[in-house]
């Protein structure tokens, strides 16, 4: 991902917080700075353990040195359900919108690597 990514963006990334310490090993080494942390907040658990999971967690990686937004996102968002129909971890369409708007320039690309159930080429594909 660091290789395609162009000077000075954002990247964000979705991950499990039991494989955070290899997440974050594997992004410092790649060349990446950690500039954010996205909660989304859940109102049922997609599974339960010692703790029901009642949240989604994103970060938010740079290359170089990226603008600020004009409007910063709060780091605590909604999340609505989609039954995950298509994907097991299938990501709302509804969600995604601020992000892209926030963290990429008009007109700018927008990557989904693994693209799972589509939802943020969805989104990107009707952005504009």
């Amino acid at each position: 991902m660091y290789r395609v990514l162009k000077n000075d963006a954002l990247m964000v990334s979705f991950y499990g917080w039991n494989r955070v310490d290899r997440f974050m090993a594997a992004g410092k080494e790649a060349g990446f700075r950690v500039v954010g942390h996205l909660v989304f907040t859940k109102t049922y658990s997609s599974k339960s353990a010692y703790v029901g999971y009642r949240h989604e967690c994103a970060y938010i990686l740079a290359k170089g040195r990226p603008r600020l937004p004009v409007h910063p996102l709060p780091d605590v968002l909604g999340w609505q359900y989609t039954g995950n129909r298509y994907h097991p971890t299938e990501k709302p369409v509804s969600s995604l919108p601020p992000l892209i708007e926030s963290f990429t320039a008009p007109q700018g690309i927008v990557l989904d690597p693994f693209a799972g159930s589509a939802s943020t080429c969805v989104v990107a594909l009707y952005r504009n």
